[in-house]
């Protein structure tokens, strides 16, 4: 086994890290919720994990039931899924591409440092992408569109499961006008971080979010029995990856904003903008611009936002 074969597979993490993440095995993770329970089965039996060269995590255990391209680490309670992905990207752990999925976070966050309502069953996880910084390198130029791209690759993976869901604009997935998922990305380096939180079985109680803007939350399966959270992700990640080269590779940035608006929430109708300092206000949506910003026509004239929220009028 090469060192690419080590590194790729689904691993839990029995040994916790203080303060960042805790342990989990197969058990625990069944037990959790009943959306679990039927992906810890389809992908087992899980064996001890010894001979990966992720020794540096402690006891981990490895999916003998998968054999799919991604790198997949599951842990227990976290602070947040960005925290955890950054101590294994420090500990040499995760490489460019893998993620990390956790049962639960304790302190996760959302843009602008909003919490996020973040209990056992629901999908709570972060993505490693490599998008340089040098500016001869073509996928540079879609570092400033990170979020609407990861946007755009997990509503053509939720599309493909005849779910349909639209692109809120900047962040956020909106299924039937609510709040599915969320959305946040933050660079370390030369690379990104994408945060990915997915109301699976459970979404917050309308108006319980602390901003009174806030869209109403949705989720997919209360029951737990019919979407599989982790086959899922498998599946975000090994096809999220191959519609993210071939975006790089056949679109410049401002063609595939184009493309996007296609699927952009309320697009031509009429929202309501709150932006910093400034009463909300009712505009019309128009769509985007070729730098991914949003475009909306107000009293007869047009203009064009870099930071702003919005909802139907």
């Amino acid at each position: 086994m090469d060192d690419q074969e080590k590194q790729t597979g689904i691993f839990m993490h029995e040994a916790g890290v203080p303060e960042i993440y805790s342990g989990i095995g197969p058990w625990r993770l069944a037990a959790s919720h009943s959306a679990w329970s039927a992906d810890v089965s389809a992908f087992g039996p899980w064996d001890n994990a010894s001979a990966t060269g992720l020794e540096s995590t402690g006891k981990l255990w490895r999916a003998r039931g998968y054999d799919g391209s991604a790198s997949i680490h599951i842990t227990g309670p976290c602070i947040s899924t960005m925290d955890a992905a950054g101590e294994l990207i420090r500990r040499g752990v995760m490489k460019p591409w893998s993620s990390v999925i956790a049962l639960q976070q304790t302190a996760g966050r959302g843009r602008r440092k909003r919490r996020w309502d973040s209990p056992p069953g629901n999908l709570y996880g972060t993505w490693y992408w490599p998008l340089s910084i040098k500016r001869d390198d073509p996928a540079a130029g879609y570092r400033n569109l990170a979020s609407l791209l990861a946007g755009d690759i997990l509503a053509a993976v939720l599309r493909e499961q005849k779910i349909g869901v639209q692109i809120k604009w900047p962040n956020d997935i909106v299924l039937d006008g609510r709040k599915l998922c969320g959305i946040l990305v933050e660079g370390r380096g030369a690379a990104v971080l994408v945060g990915i939180g997915i109301n699976v079985v459970s979404a917050p109680k309308d108006g319980a979010a602390d901003d009174d803007f806030a869209l109403p939350a949705v989720c997919l399966d209360p029951d737990g029995r019919h979407f599989r959270p982790l086959s899922f992700w498998t599946r975000l990640m090994e096809t999220g990856r191959a519609h993210f080269e071939s975006t790089l590779n056949t679109l410049r940035p401002p063609d595939f904003v184009r493309r996007l608006e296609g699927n952009l929430a309320w697009r031509g109708r009429r929202v309501v903008v709150r932006k910093e300092k400034e009463p909300p206000f009712e505009a019309t949506l128009i769509g985007l611009a070729p730098d991914g910003a949003m475009t909306i026509r107000r009293n007869g004239e047009m203009e064009i936002l870099y930071s702003a929220t919005i909802r139907p009028a």
